[in-house]
C-alpha cells in the first residue's frame, strides 16, 4: 500500500509551527532571567571527599581509641599484692564502645582512595625511626592491596572489640587488644618504619 501524503498545512499553521520550534532549535535560547548551569556529573555527587589525611586519622581516631582499649585492663604488682584495673561502670563500657566504633570506621576511612598521607608541612618526627610522609605515600601506592588488607584488619579487630564492649566481656577485650597490637605493628612495619639494613649474612 503506498504511503499517504500528509494533508496540506495552511500558511497560518506553518507560521505558528515555526515560531514554536525556533526556541528549541537555537542553542542557548532560554527564558529571560535564567542562567545556564553545567549539569552535575553523577560521579561528582557520589565520589568520596577525603579531607583528613592518614596522619589526621591516626592522631584523632586510631591512636586515642587504641590507647583506650589497651589501658582498659591493667594489672600492677604492688607490695600489697596485685592491683587490677578494669572497666566496671556503665560509663567505662560506653567509652570503650565508642573507641571500638572509632576503630571500625577508621578502618573504612583508611581505604578511601585519594586520601593524602599527611599535610604538605608534615615531616618525620623521628628521622631514622619512621619514614617521611612522601616515602610512606610511595610505599602505599606501590602496595595498595597490602595497605587495603592492613586497613581491613583494623576494621575487623574493631568489630570484635565492639562485640566485647557490648557484652562487657573483659577476656574478649583483652584478646581483641592483643590482636589490635599485632595489626598496628604489622602495618607500621610495612609502611611506617624504614627497611631493616642488610646484615650481609646471606652474602657470599
Amino acid at each position: 500500500m503506498p504511503l499517504s501524503c500528509p494533508r496540506a498545512l495552511s500558511a497560518q499553521s506553518v507560521v505558528i509551527a515555526i515560531l514554536l520550534l525556533v526556541p528549541l532549535a537555537v542553542p542557548g535560547c532560554r527564558q529571560p532571567g535564567t542562567t545556564a548551569s553545567p549539569a552535575a556529573s553523577p560521579d561528582d555527587e557520589t565520589r568520596f571527599q577525603p579531607t583528613a589525611t592518614v596522619e589526621d586519622l591516626m592522631r584523632s581516631l586510631i591512636d586515642p581509641a587504641a590507647d583506650a582499649i589497651w589501658d582498659a585492663v591493667v594489672i600492677r604488682s604492688t607490695l600489697d599484692g596485685l592491683d587490677e584495673q578494669r572497666p566496671e561502670t556503665d560509663e567505662d563500657w560506653a567509652a570503650l564502645e565508642r573507641s571500638a566504633l572509632h576503630l571500625v570506621e577508621a578502618g573504612n576511612l583508611l581505604r578511601i582512595e585519594g586520601r593524602a598521607i599527611a599535610g604538605p608541612e608534615s615531616v618525620s618526627e623521628m628521622p631514622g625511626i619512621d619514614l617521611d610522609p612522601d616515602a610512606i605515600a610511595l610505599l602505599v601506592a606501590a602496595n595498595a592491596d597490602s595497605w587495603g588488607r592492613s586497613a581491613r584488619e583494623i576494621h575487623d579487630v574493631g568489630v570484635l572489640l565492639l562485640a566485647a564492649t557490648r557484652a562487657r566481656d573483659v577476656d574478649a577485650l583483652l584478646k581483641g587488644g592483643s590482636r589490635l597490637q599485632v595489626a598496628c605493628e604489622s602495618c607500621h612495619s610495612r609502611f611506617w618504619y624504614p627497611p631493616m639494613p642488610s646484615t650481609g649474612e646471606d652474602e657470599p
